[in-house]
């Protein structure tokens, strides 16, 4: 699936989460330990801001602390729709092929943009689960991310940003594959 494609349907899946999520929803627990409702929103709040300076062709040195501290706001919705508003700007006009400037190095642009779209699907079933809901991902969105990221699983695994992955069976379907490289499990039904 072309770059521009799976962001654009990653980033509706991950702002129908955005706009379920009430401060009420903000203490709760998420699969990533370390933060809660609240947090994790605004980690890939976080996330999504930087998207437009990056593709502009910025470095991480440049962009420097702008987008520090809490970019939730009052109004996270609104907030929230405003970056994913300059997001999709940025990617349109996007070229594929530009190097982008990442604290782990340059990669084109495709590659900076389809990691982007895996951590707003996968923390989006992160932030689904803090309010006992599961995204389900759709198929085509679960088969490119899964493509993208089990050629480095290994990768992703000792990055420590990621849960340890697990064995699932060969029969699991694709979502839970996926869910599984990235260490998280679903729930039981």
């Amino acid at each position: 699936m072309d770059a521009k494609v799976l962001f654009k349907k990653a980033l509706e899946q991950a702002t129908a989460t955005a706009k379920c999520i009430d401060a009420h929803h903000f203490k709760n627990a998420t699969p990533c330990t370390d933060w809660d409702c609240q947090t994790l929103l605004n980690h890939v709040l976080y996330e999504l801001s930087w998207v437009p300076d990056l593709l502009e062709g910025k470095t991480i040195k440049q962009v420097g602390t702008k987008y520090d501290g809490d970019l939730l706001g009052k109004d996270h919705i609104k907030n929230w729709q405003q970056a994913a508003d300059a997001a999709i700007a940025a990617i349109n006009k996007a070229d594929l092929d530009k190097e982008v400037h990442l604290s782990y190095g340059d990669v084109p642009a495709s590659s900076y943009i389809n990691e982007v779209a895996g951590d707003l699907l996968i923390h989006s079933w992160d932030l689904d689960q803090s309010f006992k809901c599961s995204l389900v991902i759709e198929p085509e969105l679960a088969q490119a991310l899964y493509d993208n990221i089990f050629p480095r699983k290994d990768e992703f695994a000792s990055s420590g940003l990621f849960g340890k992955p697990f064995d699932v069976p060969e029969d699991a379907r694709l979502q839970t594959k996926l869910l599984a490289i990235v260490g998280r499990q679903e729930p039981a039904v």
